[in-house]
């Protein structure tokens, strides 16, 4: 069974730090991927740098990591990772 990885990538636009979380087989050709527009549509036009990665066995329990990231950061466009989300 291939390793499954959560990862959260950072782009700067206008000084302004913006993230995308996603998984992958393989970080480095997955970022490479999103650096040439093959990625998701949220993420072409920029140029990505990883800022976190995290391995785990299957992809069940990547998506549960990508859960608790998601609930860390802003969504739905998973940008202003310094910026904590609150509650009411």
């Amino acid at each position: 069974m291939k390793k499954s990885f959560v990862y959260l990538i950072g782009s700067l636009t206008n000084k302004k730090l913006i993230t995308y979380v996603g998984w992958s087989h393989d970080v480095v050709k997955r970022i490479k991927n999103h650096n040439l527009g093959k990625g998701a549509k949220f993420t072409k036009g920029r140029q990505w740098f990883l800022i976190y990665k995290k391995s785990f066995l299957n992809k069940k329990n990547a998506m549960k990591e990508i859960h608790h990231l998601y609930c860390f950061i802003s969504v739905p466009q998973h940008h202003n990772l310094l910026k904590p989300t609150t509650s009411n």
